[in-house]
């Protein structure tokens, strides 16, 4: 990711993220781009859904599964102003992506752990409940679990080296007030 925003034309103010599977629907920039009136909105985040799920029970369970994490999980960060992005259907304002120093290497989900280092600098993140695009689901169980493998420990890897930006002011270190 880092070395695609560095290949993108220097006056883009935007950086779309799309995985290569999904399929977008034609309006998304239309409907999205103008949440980037407000200057302090550092992104805009859609949510993820799938496509071509149906003929299989496994694929319909896993489906269901990830709409309830965006219609529930995302909806109620964003109406803390906490919200983040999860890579595909999103869109990010280069300059807080920038300052923030771009995508986490280190981290197995870059693209929240970025989320965390955006608010950090003040900016703000819309949600928005409407799907703008379709990927695939994984086809077997081992694929799904090394996917939600990833989706659990990168969050891990963000609260160890966040940790400080989570806790009341006066408790980082130990110290109580």
């Amino acid at each position: 990711m880092n070395w695609a925003a560095g290949h993108t034309d220097p006056e883009a103010e935007l950086i779309g993220v799309v995985d290569a599977d999904y399929q977008v629907r034609p309006d998304w920039l239309r409907k999205t781009v103008g949440h980037f009136t407000e200057p302090r909105t550092g992104f805009v985040q859609a949510p993820h859904a799938y496509r071509d799920h149906a003929g299989s029970r496994f694929r319909r369970w896993a489906n269901w599964e990830y709409a309830v994490f965006f219609t529930t999980g995302m909806a109620a960060l964003n109406e803390h102003n906490a919200g983040l992005t999860v890579g595909t259907m999103s869109l990010i304002r280069r300059a807080a992506l920038e300052e923030a120093g771009g995508w986490a290497e280190w981290c197995l989900t870059e693209d929240s752990e970025l989320a965390i280092r955006i608010h950090a600098l003040g900016y703000d993140s819309v949600y928005l409940n409407e799907p703008f695009g379709w990927g695939l689901i994984p086809e077997t169980f081992t694929a799904y679990r090394k996917q939600r493998f990833r989706w659990t420990y990168g969050p891990v890897q963000e609260m160890r080296r966040h940790w400080r930006m989570f806790v009341r002011p006066g408790w980082a270190g130990g110290a109580r007030s």
